[in-house]
């Protein structure tokens, strides 16, 4: 199914997924980063088949759960949504910086 959104990352949700890549490489193992992946995949086409169906985090931003400790961030404009932030929730919610 093709949607007709374009998803982008922002320079800080990609430095996000770096630190979070880094993180597992040190403490999982490949079968378990695999697994991450694969749930980022599927809830990323979620978000593009329909991005208007998750919870609003702020009147722009919306959310969705990726693992329990992960949620991803993002806004839509238009046709294009935009990866804002990929959170740990271990971490204080003030850093989030919205």
């Amino acid at each position: 199914m093709q949607s007709g959104y374009n998803l982008f990352w922002s320079k800080r949700a990609d430095d996000d997924l770096d630190d979070i890549i880094k993180y597992l490489e040190t403490h999982f193992s490949d079968l378990e980063i695999s697994n991450f992946f694969k749930i980022l995949e599927d809830q990323l086409i979620r978000v593009k088949e329909n991005p208007d169906s998750f919870v609003k985090h702020s009147k722009n931003i919306r959310k969705i759960l990726i693992t329990k400790q992960t949620t991803l961030y993002f806004i839509v404009k238009k046709k294009q949504i935009t990866i804002i932030r990929l959170f740990d929730q271990r971490q204080d919610p003030n850093k989030l910086g919205f």
